[in-house]
């Protein structure tokens, strides 16, 4: 698991602190839509018939400034 996350974390996908001799992984929200979105351009040519489902994950993972979907 931690090799996962790590490949992951290079990714900029999640973000990670230590606390103590823990280390907490966070994932990065932001990241991880900007991938989303690349993938519908790049796999769905942004053809909603295919990626519809898909384009509404990426609409609700998007924050707000306050941190608000």
């Amino acid at each position: 698991l931690s090799t996962n996350l790590q490949i992951l974390s290079h990714a900029q996908l999640v973000s990670s602190r230590r606390d103590g001799r823990s280390v907490i992984y966070s994932a990065r929200h932001d990241s991880m839509a900007n991938l989303l979105e690349y993938l519908m351009e790049d796999c769905c040519g942004g053809n909603p018939e295919i990626c519809g489902q898909l384009a509404d994950t990426v609409l609700r993972s998007r924050c707000t400034e306050e941190g608000h979907a």
